[in-house]
């Protein structure tokens, strides 16, 4: 197969992929003290409230776990690749189907009262999962974040239509999906 080619089959690949860009904006309760890389932060953050709103044995590492490959946890943070995968032996997880995209700046500290934000890109089946975020977002607040699990509160949850930008998202209304190119 020659480069063109399978830049070709690359592009097609692409464009039967699902994108759904979502943005959580929090209010800090108190001083909240982030990591130079946010991102990290808020990974952090979400899987923890992922695991306590869905896993049904919190003690249990996900491999060990009957239901790893119907877990909405496993699907997100620990996506196992099935045995009937060609590529199983080669590779022992695939991607995880979602990109975090924490605000820009250097600012590490926000102040009580202040608002911060990350985007939330899903990818493929993980957009059926907006749910179940919608639950664990209010839940990562309760928890805290940081090195000193700052509490917070969700204050606005927008989704991105391509064709007007951050709009309120309402989960009763099928989601927006967008192509990789409009991310």
């Amino acid at each position: 197969m020659d480069a063109v080619t399978t830049k070709q089959a690359l592009d097609n690949i692409i464009d039967q992929l699902r994108f759904y860009k979502i943005r959580i904006t929090f209010e800090a309760i108190e001083p909240v003290y982030l990591a130079e890389y946010k991102g990290s932060e808020f990974r952090g953050c979400m899987g923890e409230a992922f695991r306590r709103e869905v896993c049904r044995f919190p003690g249990k590492k996900c491999e060990e776990c009957n239901l790893q490959y119907e877990c909405e946890f496993a699907l997100m943070y620990e996506t196992p690749l099935q045995q009937s995968h060609h590529l199983f032996g080669r590779y022992t997880h695939p991607p995880r189907p979602y990109i975090i995209i924490p605000m820009p700046g250097k600012n590490t500290v926000v102040d009580s009262g202040k608002e911060f934000y990350f985007d939330l890109i899903l990818i493929g089946s993980a957009i059926d999962l907006l749910p179940t975020l919608i639950r664990v977002f209010d839940t990562m607040g309760k928890i805290g974040i940081g090195t000193k699990l700052s509490k917070f509160k969700v204050v606005h949850k927008e989704q991105f239509i391509p064709t007007q930008g951050f709009q309120m998202l309402n989960i009763s209304e099928k989601p927006v999906g967008i192509t990789f190119n409009q991310l």
